[in-house]
């Protein structure tokens, strides 16, 4: 008779236990993602990178470029305070040229406005270049017809000429240097899978013999496309996000981003031919970052000898 409530109560307590265990492991992801959101999301990094390529011009050696990627400024909240932190540090780098490589919003066009004076504030005395994403071209709505679509395109392409940023649609410009001159490449977004194919790189960088700075939003591009037309080249990317969450120790790095893309942030080459692939700045769906902040990109382009 004495055995049964002795059964009983480890039963009991075992019950408590899992009971305990569960609550506190639902406490540690709601502070995890409460850190996420209000902190994660905040923390604007510097990822520094110097790169070395044998047939770099002479008269650049030392360039350095300023990348960031997907602002997807409808889902920053109080949105002018962080921006004006994040143009703030990227003038502080003392950049030639800043690129931002698409997704600027999430949808619309009116999620620029009231951010003109801010982004205007950059400087980048060679130039500063832009790119659409998947996220600007408005392929996740419907729309009452497709002049709608369009003019979302349109003022969106305006809002980022407004910042004094050029818009690269399937096109070329130049930096100058005395003697040497650099080709920015600008390519429309092109995706695998489910994603829409507006990019054309072999007319965006027809009759360029040029070392060249290639802007794809998507970095599934560079592999698949743009090696074979510009192979002198670096290519800048988002996209990824690097999920939004991942960790880094000490070289290794891990995000499940990594089951989806081959390339799905920092840098990689092929041949004579890089790629570096930004987290990017603002949010999708989970209006956080784990592990993975907001990136500002500084590259440093100099001349290296065989």
């Amino acid at each position: 008779m004495m055995s049964v409530p002795l059964i009983f109560s480890k039963s009991n307590n075992l019950l408590n236990l899992r009971k305990y265990v569960s609550v506190f492991a639902l406490f540690l992801v709601f502070l995890v993602l409460f850190f996420g959101i209000f902190f994660g999301s905040r923390h604007i990094s510097v990822t520094n990178k110097m790169i070395f390529i044998n047939k770099f011009p002479e008269n650049f050696n030392g360039l350095k470029i300023v990348h960031i990627s997907d602002l997807h400024l409808g889902g920053i909240w109080n949105k002018k305070y962080f921006l004006t932190k994040l143009v703030n540090k990227i003038n502080s780098l003392n950049s030639d040229v800043v690129v931002i490589t698409g997704d600027i919003v999430n949808q619309y066009y009116q999620e620029m406005q009231g951010v003109d004076t801010i982004f205007k504030k950059i400087d980048a005395p060679l130039g500063k270049f832009a790119v659409l994403g998947n996220h600007d071209f408005g392929d996740y709505i419907v729309w009452k017809c497709p002049k709608e679509k369009e003019k979302n395109i349109k003022y969106i392409v305006k809002g980022l000429s407004d910042w004094g940023f050029k818009v690269l649609r399937n096109e070329h410009s130049f930096i100058v240097n005395g003697l040497d001159s650099i080709a920015i490449v600008g390519v429309d977004n092109w995706g695998e899978r489910s994603f829409k194919q507006y990019g054309d790189i072999e007319k965006a960088s027809y009759g360029i013999k040029n070392f060249s700075i290639v802007l794809s939003h998507d970095p599934t591009y560079w592999e698949s496309n743009i090696i074979r037309y510009v192979p002198n080249s670096i290519t800048l990317s988002g996209h990824t996000h690097a999920f939004q969450f991942g960790f880094c120790c000490y070289n290794y790095c891990w995000s499940p981003i990594k089951w989806f893309y081959k390339q799905w942030w920092g840098l990689y080459s092929k041949n004579v031919s890089f790629l570096y692939v930004n987290r990017g700045i603002g949010m999708v769906g989970f209006l956080g970052r784990i592990g993975m902040w907001p990136e500002i990109t500084l590259l440093e382009l100099k001349k290296g000898y065989e």
